[in-house]
């Protein structure tokens, strides 16, 4: 392990079964260095040169996951460039299938080969304060559904809007392969939250692809960690 991975690795979230493959780097958003030797291996590509640098460190935190990632479920794939879609979305190599996140100091990316999983979707973000959580309420969920989890879970309000926001994250992001268009955090509704084995149970409220109709039922997993949510979901073949 060279010196930059040392210095960067963190501590993956439990979200996933051994078949699937994360790795997780802690990182100063602030600092613009070098890329190249801070995450080695990675190189910022022409569309981003223009890009914040803030924007251009989480790309390479991100495809620097993904490298680690890949050389522990794909070695074959170790070296593979992972390029953008139309919409942003990273390509992984035939037969694997993966999702990143990246936040202001973290990020992740989580893998596996499709004989294993169909979709993956992560996501990770930083726990809402209570003035953070009444701004976005609206655009995350209906206040019912805030108000049912908050009564079933004696959470915060606040700490079940940010695992619902990042809940419904993962699943956009797990969903968006087979779907390959927007859609709404009111598309889908957080049912419930295990808080002791860390598992949210989801549902689609509209249909998104022939496959994916209204009321289909989705799960996941979450883990609240200091400041962040920590969220995953997966699709079986």
């Amino acid at each position: 392990m060279t010196r930059a991975q040392m210095l960067h690795t963190a501590r993956n979230p439990a979200l996933f079964p051994a078949f699937v493959a994360q790795h997780s780097v802690a990182f100063d958003s602030c600092d613009h260095s070098d890329y190249a030797v801070q995450f080695p291996g990675v190189a910022v590509p022409k569309s981003l040169t223009h890009a914040a640098p803030k924007r251009r460190m989480e790309y390479c935190a991100g495809r620097f996951c993904a490298r680690q990632a890949l050389r522990v479920c794909a070695p074959e794939q170790a070296d593979a460039i992972i390029p953008s879609g139309p919409q942003g979305e990273p390509l992984w190599p035939t037969g694997i299938v993966g999702a990143i996140t990246h936040t202001n100091r973290f990020a992740s990316v989580a893998v596996a080969r499709t004989r294993h999983v169909r979709a993956i979707g992560i996501d990770t973000e930083r726990m809402m304060v209570a003035v953070e959580a009444r701004d976005v309420l609206d655009y995350v969920a209906t206040p019912d559904e805030i108000s049912a989890l908050v009564s079933a879970t004696q959470w915060e309000p606040a700490s079940i809007v940010s695992v619902v926001f990042s809940a419904k994250e993962a699943i956009f992001k797990c969903l968006f392969p087979e779907v390959r268009r927007y859609f709404d955090f009111h598309d889908a509704t957080i049912d419930s939250l295990d808080t002791d084995q860390g598992r949210f149970s989801a549902r689609l409220l509209v249909s998104v692809t022939s496959r994916l109709v209204a009321g289909t039922r989705l799960g996941g997993r979450f883990e609240c960690s200091g400041d962040w949510v920590h969220t995953a979901m997966m699709l079986e073949p």
